[in-house]
């Protein structure tokens, strides 16, 4: 077999006169530079590169400090403490919602720790678990024959999940105004579980859809109507 280019190439990393000559290319010098710490006056020493055109490359985390001691005890200017001062002032009274503790901060901050903002992220998913139980469908289909279209679940059958028959193209019953759109409007879960709000959909269309509404509030509640009167 013959040498290809790419096997030649290998064959070149591993030549040591090559890694010699391209390390001499790529590195470049370094030399010691003395620096006078300003907090206490104490000369220390930092390392720089030399560039190919002779310049010296100081980096962004050179050290200003001879110590992190000396770096700790960075005097504020007037003029940052005058800064620090105005940020002070522009805080008011919250009263935390979780625990009702008033605590000084900014309108950007609702809780007065993570504590506070963790718990109360568990009291809403929880209260949201409630009413997503709640807006469940509890009708049967057979007494609304007219207003579904049941061929749908003989030709595709129902949803199932991988682990409970595993139908990932079956039909789902979905809320035509979602649940999500329902908990943060504050609509009645009468109305989000209501038959005038479902419609029978293959799960993944259902997926497609996500927390979108197609009719509005106003929309639907004539539907209910309609749907008592027939």
């Amino acid at each position: 077999m013959g040498t290809s280019i790419g096997n030649y190439g290998r064959a070149m990393y591993k030549d040591p006169i090559w890694l010699t000559k391209m390390k001499k290319l790529h590195t470049f010098k370094k030399t010691k530079i003395k620096k006078i710490c300003p907090r206490c006056g104490k000369i220390f020493v930092v390392i720089r590169t030399i560039q190919k055109n002779g310049i010296l490359y100081i980096t962004k985390r050179e050290r200003k400090y001879c110590s992190l001691k000396c770096a700790n005890t960075h005097i504020l200017s007037n003029e940052t403490k005058q800064k620090i001062s105005k940020k002070l002032d522009k805080r008011i009274d919250i009263v935390c919602p979780c625990c009702h503790k008033i605590y000084k901060g900014n309108r950007k901050r609702k809780f007065c720790s993570q504590i506070c903002f963790q718990k109360n992220r568990h009291q809403m998913l929880e209260k949201y678990l409630k009413y997503k139980s709640e807006c469940n469908f509890r009708f049967s289909l057979n007494k609304y024959k007219d207003k579904f279209d049941l061929s749908l679940i003989k030709k595709y059958g129902w949803y199932k999940a991988k682990n409970r028959g595993d139908n990932q193209n079956g039909i789902s019953r979905d809320h035509i105004i979602s649940v999500k759109y329902g908990y943060e409007n504050n609509i009645s879960p009468k109305i989000i579980s209501h038959p005038a709000n479902c419609q029978l959909l293959r799960h993944k269309e259902n997926m497609l859809k996500g927390k979108k509404s197609k009719i509005s509030l106003k929309e639907l509640k004539i539907k209910i109507k309609n749907w008592a009167l027939s």
